[in-house]
């Protein structure tokens, strides 16, 4: 009857090891620190109307949240998280390198 009850939890123990390494890894890839596609930066002089959002929604591939693209885009040029972009200013924006080939944004 022990080894029906040490295979029981041997049985647990795998199940609990797989959920925690898929937490781990879904935890890791929202965190960006795995599956990061941002592969080279372009630089972009900002123009009259320009908005962080537009110069994000550019640059991010099909299929990616523009959402991540701004905030790569804030860390990179160490903007604060309500700080104004303005006319003339240079950014770094990281572009995936099927991005940077179709970029309709003028680079500097």
């Amino acid at each position: 009857m022990k080894r029906k009850i040490r295979k029981k939890n041997h049985t647990y123990g795998t199940i609990r090891f797989i959920f925690m390494a898929v937490i781990l890894v879904a935890s890791l890839t929202q965190l960006g620190w795995i599956g990061n596609s941002h592969k080279e930066y372009v630089t972009v002089q900002v123009r009259q109307g320009d908005t962080l959002w537009q110069i994000a929604s550019e640059a991010t591939a099909d299929g990616d949240d523009v959402r991540n693209t701004v905030v790569d885009i804030v860390n990179a040029n160490n903007l604060g998280h309500n700080e104004d972009i303005y006319p003339g200013q240079i950014l770094n924006v990281p572009v995936s390198e099927s991005t940077a080939a179709h970029m309709h944004i003028s680079n500097s």
